[in-house]
């Protein structure tokens, strides 16, 4: 005798080897796996490409731009403190040379003084002398016109003036004393001179 078995329970599934999707969907498991894949790359790749991006070259890039900031400023400064050095030098630099010219010219100033003070009657005398470029202008005080008119007479003929003028004579007095004012203006014979 035959034996016939006869299974009216519905069969058992299959082993699942993965993933299980239910029968009536026609989907093939692979295709599914490389969609993943490949959406997982291409969501992955833009951010991992930003992240070497942003760490391999914008981060040293504004590392670098950051110090070359600083050292401008620091630059700055210094190229500031330069100006100022530089103002200062030509500064002294000016005055040197205008104390190298008097220096140099001393010997002209004595001879010019020297013959001043020969120049001078003994009660006259000198408020203020004063020297632009090569013209000299006397304020004094005198004792009499007398002594005003040897004193201009002897400018005529001196060696280191020429055009003498007399201007500003005014009688006044200090204390007891009569005294008469006068400008005497004149230029300085030798172009050498100085100021």
């Amino acid at each position: 005798m035959r034996t016939i078995n006869i299974n009216l329970l519905a069969p058992e599934p299959a082993a699942a080897t993965g993933l299980s999707l239910p029968s009536q969907l026609d989907i093939d498991p692979l295709l599914i796996l490389i969609g993943v894949i490949g959406v997982a790359v291409s969501f992955g790749i833009p951010n991992l490409t930003k992240w070497g991006v942003i760490t391999f070259l914008c981060e040293p890039a504004d590392r670098q731009i950051a110090e070359q900031e600083a050292e401008l400023k620091h630059s700055e400064h210094g190229s500031q403190e330069l100006v100022k050095r530089q103002k200062l030098v030509e500064g002294l630099e000016t005055d040197y040379q205008v104390l190298q010219g008097l220096f140099s010219k001393r010997g002209v100033w004595v001879n010019i003084l020297e013959e001043l003070r020969g120049l001078t009657p003994t009660d006259v005398w000198f408020d203020s002398l004063t020297t632009t470029g090569n013209d000299i202008t006397i304020v004094g005080n005198a004792l009499d016109y007398r002594a005003i008119a040897y004193f201009y007479t002897n400018f005529q003929h001196a060696r280191n003036f020429t055009a003498p003028s007399l201007s500003g004579i005014k009688l006044g007095a200090a204390g007891d004393q009569s005294l008469v004012s006068f400008t005497l203006k004149a230029t300085l014979a030798g172009a050498g001179s100085g100021k």
